[in-house]
């Protein structure tokens, strides 16, 4: 039977499922894309400094050993950290004989071949917050994935990594009570708005996407279509997912769920975030899907650092922070960034200001302007210049060159 990724993906965002449940679920739904596979698996992982750990047992319909997954999973996190990284810390859907190749993980190619694999199809979805979940189709012959297939689940991993993230920061505690919104699609209104999500350019942002969604789930447009227009966030906070109340009535929420990543100096949040995607070398289409943003906006971000980094284009801006972190050109992850600090910014930002003034000072002292501050933080203009005046009187300055003055004299 076909694997339908939109359909697919309406059942694995079931928040009641407990994470062996929903890890089940998930292996299950993907093995039907590799029907002749010799053995199919899974598990969910959580990965730090190299190190891969699985707090379930991994599932598998066809019975891989559990001593197979370890001897691998322990070989990359023992001899592999650096490779390892590059495997488990971010979004790919690839076959692993030339990754593995590539990547110089000889031991872990042996055991392939000790117990008769000749190829593995992986869909992984890793993101930043160390936490992910991993797919394998232990394959027979050398396989090369066709880039429709690729595309098509490569969308469906950063739907599966924010369902990961959701699990983990939910805990079991009810989705509702959690909610940043909630949307009922039987009157199309929104019924409740909390925390960030209270703006009025956020509110009509999620209100579109929330009937999107549901329209999505009526239509009778292609599959692909359905999920391409379904991206994994909503302005790179906001997951939305359907819940129901005790009398069974059907909610759309949104639940804040962005990626995790580290804050340095000059650049905003979604700029690190859009960075951090960049450096596992995604394109900005994927990023823009993976984050619910534009193309535009994900350019837009890209240009701004670009600008902090002294880098011409994207291509420098990955060389200019492997320079600036390993003294070569290179790739870099990004809890790395945090040692870095932009040319002519301030030692630090007071600590004892509020969150979104922070944010808001972070973005003045990157250059932006009072529109591109409301869009990058979803905020109107007019609440953006009112935390710029707030700033300024707050420090008893004028302009923001005055600012930056009073920051590096504290």
């Amino acid at each position: 039977m076909q694997t339908k990724p939109f359909e697919f993906l309406q059942r694995a965002y079931d928040l009641d499922l407990t994470h062996s449940q929903w890890q089940s679920e998930v292996v299950d739904g993907l093995s039907a894309l590799f029907p002749a596979a010799e053995a199919r698996f899974g598990f969910v992982y959580e990965f730090e400094n190299g190190a891969i750990s699985l707090p379930h047992a991994h599932h598998s319909p066809d019975g891989v050993p559990s001593s197979l997954v370890g001897d691998v999973i322990q070989e990359l996190g023992s001899n592999h950290k650096a490779e390892t990284a590059r495997l488990f810390d971010t979004i790919q859907c690839s076959t692993l004989s030339k990754r593995l190749e590539e990547l110089e993980a000889n031991h872990v190619a042996q055991l392939f071949r000790e117990n008769g694999i000749v190829d593995c199809a992986a869909i992984c979805a890793g993101n930043a917050s160390g936490m992910g979940f991993f797919f394998g189709a232990f394959l027979d012959a050398p396989t090369t994935l066709q880039a429709s297939f690729r595309r098509r689940w490569l969308a469906v991993a950063s739907h599966l990594a924010a369902i990961r993230r959701l699990h983990v920061t939910l805990s079991g505690s009810d989705p509702l009570e959690n909610a940043e919104m909630v949307f009922d699609p039987e009157q199309s209104k929104i019924l409740d708005l909390r925390g960030s999500a209270q703006t009025p350019t956020t509110r009509e942002r999620l209100r579109r996407a929330a009937l999107n969604l549901d329209q999505l789930k009526l239509a009778t447009v292609p599959d692909d279509e359905r999920l391409s227009r379904w991206q994994a966030l909503v302005a790179g906070q906001w997951s939305l997912v359907d819940v129901f109340d005790s009398d069974g009535r059907r909610f759309v929420i949104a639940l804040a769920n962005s990626p995790e990543g580290q804050k340095f100096a000059g650049l905003s949040q979604k700029q690190a975030q859009i960075v951090w995607y960049l450096l596992q070398g995604h394109s900005q289409t994927f990023i823009g899907y993976e984050l619910g943003l534009s193309q535009s906006t994900v350019a837009y971000h890209l240009q701004r650092a670009r600008q902090v980094f002294h880098a011409l284009d994207d291509s420098e801006l990955i060389a200019r922070i492997g320079t600036l972190l390993h003294g070569e050109s290179g790739s870099a992850h990004l809890q790395d960034l945090e040692i870095l600090v932009a040319v002519d910014r301030p030692d630090s930002i007071p600590d004892d200001l509020p969150e979104a003034l922070r944010e808001t000072l972070t973005m003045i002292l990157s250059g932006e302007s009072p529109k591109q501050i409301a869009m990058d933080r979803g905020v109107s203009i007019k609440t953006a210049q009112n935390q710029i005046a707030d700033l300024y009187r707050r420090f008893d300055v004028n302009s923001r060159h005055e600012l930056v003055a009073r920051l590096k004299s504290q």
